[in-house]
């Protein structure tokens, strides 16, 4: 009882923002595996509160509240990550599994934003005309295309290692091939709760984002509050109707990948198609800054027009970098767990130090 009780009070001494970042964390990890709960969550939410009241400290509730986005993203994403991965019990190092279905999860949200941020420059012959007159912007350009063609190739190359693991692990165990890519009801239940919060925000922060810029939507004949009711209405089923297929065949192949066994020898070549991707992505969103940066430098007046990057598309802009971000911190991620498997089966099985 006096255990209890002091656990009790030192969780009432916290500052209201630590205990509501504490409560947040633990719902959030509710979204992964009862055993991975059983044996990490006391370890986990002690982390969280150390570090909460080391920020809380020096900076008080906005520095706590800084930490929220990096904190809760990388549980959610950890959290299904590892729903997937206890798929495969112990034929396949979990971490292993994790990595390789991030660093895919990566790729495709940033070959989303890299799509979202080549809508803003179609139709192509303004950009055309200004890249002419300021060569940086279309050295840029180029940049960007050509590392997104490298990370794509490293990605193909990748997952035909994996496909070719997971019909080797097919014709060994006699499973069907149909059988490992179909998901169970408890992934279909994460899915739609997934594709309902995506596109909610997605909806909301479209047609916020609009109103705010003084671009509401308008409907000719219809009163505004129907026009946006209707505009609401249609991004959010086009979103979750995106979303869902995206999530759908992300979680399929995650599926694969964890019920197979991929092996030290192939994991060793995954990873370095991890490192390429990594280091194409990241020079593609570097040249994607400069290239965005370089419009408003050299060519202001188009950068502000709707024809740049200006007005309507700037909606689309901070939306393909927002995204870019996000899956180079979860690739990063994936690759320093990568790594963390490979030093680790240096350091306990020699006969792996003969691997590439």
């Amino acid at each position: 009882m006096s255990h209890v009780s002091r656990s009790s009070a030192t969780r009432a001494d916290l500052p209201w923002i630590i205990r509501l970042s504490l409560q947040i964390y633990r719902w959030l990890l509710c979204l992964g595996p009862t055993a991975f709960r059983r044996e990490y969550e006391g370890e986990m939410l002690r982390t969280l509160r150390q570090c909460c009241q080391d920020e809380y400290r020096q900076h008080g509730t906005s520095g706590v509240l800084r930490l929220w986005p990096a904190l809760f993203i990388r549980a959610i994403m950890d959290m299904v990550a590892e729903q997937f991965s206890m798929e495969g019990g112990r034929q396949m190092q979990p971490i292993m599994r994790r990595s390789t279905i991030l660093t895919y999860s990566a790729f495709v949200l940033f070959v989303l934003g890299y799509l979202t941020l080549m809508r803003t420059s179609d139709p192509v012959a303004p950009f055309n005309a200004v890249a002419l007159v300021h060569p940086a912007v279309g050295i840029a350009y180029r940049a960007i295309s050509i590392s997104m063609d490298i990370a794509t190739l490293a990605m193909l190359l990748c997952g035909g290692l994996v496909l070719f693991s997971i019909i080797k692990y097919v014709r060994a165990s006699g499973d069907k091939l149909i059988k490992l890519f179909l998901p169970t009801r408890r992934h279909l239940g994460i899915l739609g709760i997934g594709t309902l919060v995506v596109a909610l925000c997605l909806t909301l922060y479209i047609v916020s984002f609009g109103v705010i810029m003084g671009n509401p939507p308008q409907i000719a004949g219809q009163p505004e509050w129907l026009a946006l009711l209707i505009a609401i209405a249609g991004v959010f089923i086009g979103s979750a109707l995106f979303t869902f297929v995206i999530l759908l065949v992300s979680s399929m192949i995650a599926l694969a990948v964890s019920r197979s066994d991929l092996g030290p020898r192939v994991f060793s070549l995954v990873r370095i198609c991890m490192a390429v991707t990594l280091l194409a992505l990241a020079i593609s969103f570097g040249a994607a800054l400069y290239w965005m940066v370089a419009l408003w430098r050299d060519a202001p007046q188009f950068a502000m027009s709707d024809a740049g990057l200006g007005q309507s598309n700037l909606t689309w802009v901070i939306l393909a970098v927002g995204a870019m971000v996000l899956a180079l911190c979860l690739l990063i991620n994936a690759f320093r767990q990568g790594t963390t498997v490979r030093l680790h089966a240096l350091l306990h099985d020699p006969a792996l130090h003969k691997l590439p």
